[in-house]
């Protein structure tokens, strides 16, 4: 495969990549140069996502996006929602979640009302890379679980990384536990948002 793809991409000029794990094994495949750059939702600013939004529903809320049927997820959701005395939102198809937490759950989320929402949360807590991105956009605090128990989500830890919210994948009770009363820098995130952001359109 390596020769493959060494075969069909050496001809290329300029090669870029969204996650810091494919640059790393294009640029030892290739031996050349592979930019990092934001994944596209990334490169368009949050005044002109909320030009198509739809707000389904008004009021603070901490809003949990699932892609995935970790019940933990949804359990440190509702820790963060009690602590800060707000109504949980369940965004889900799972249909084991929905059968246990069917009183959280939202129905007829489509794309638009999902930006409304992640827009007007209070916290977002998610095992979905849009998710993810989408809160940092809004500048929502977000706290991000892998889909899988034990399987990282590259796309997930490069995005988080490149913003200095690596401590913000929850991948161990102790970073549940600090990640509570966790502050949040949108001056420093929107810095390097920025430095991508000359790079991935350059």
């Amino acid at each position: 495969i390596t020769n493959e793809y060494k075969k069909y991409l050496s001809s290329f000029s300029y090669i870029s990549c969204r996650e810091k794990s494919g640059c790393d094994i294009l640029c030892s495949c290739l031996k050349k140069s592979v930019t990092q750059v934001l994944d596209p939702t990334l490169l368009i600013k949050a005044e002109d996502w909320r030009k198509i939004e739809v707000v389904p529903r008004t009021g603070q809320f901490v809003l949990c996006y699932l892609l995935g049927n970790r019940s933990t997820i949804v359990e440190f959701a509702k820790r963060i929602a009690d602590k800060k005395g707000l109504p949980l939102v369940l965004v889900t198809i799972e249909s084991d979640i929905i059968e246990k937490y069917h009183r959280f759950v939202t129905n007829g989320i489509g794309p638009l009302e999902l930006l409304g929402l992640i827009d007007k949360c209070d916290t977002c807590i998610t095992d979905s890379f849009h998710g993810t991105a989408f809160s940092v956009i809004f500048h929502k605090p977000v706290f991000v679980f892998n889909r899988h128990r034990h399987k990282v989500n590259s796309r997930m830890e490069s995005l988080l990384t490149a913003f200095d919210l690596k401590d913000c994948l929850l991948d161990s009770e102790e970073k549940k536990i600090v990640a509570i009363d966790k502050q949040f820098d949108w001056k420093t995130v929107d810095k390097n948002k920025e430095e991508l952001l000359k790079k991935s359109i350059e």
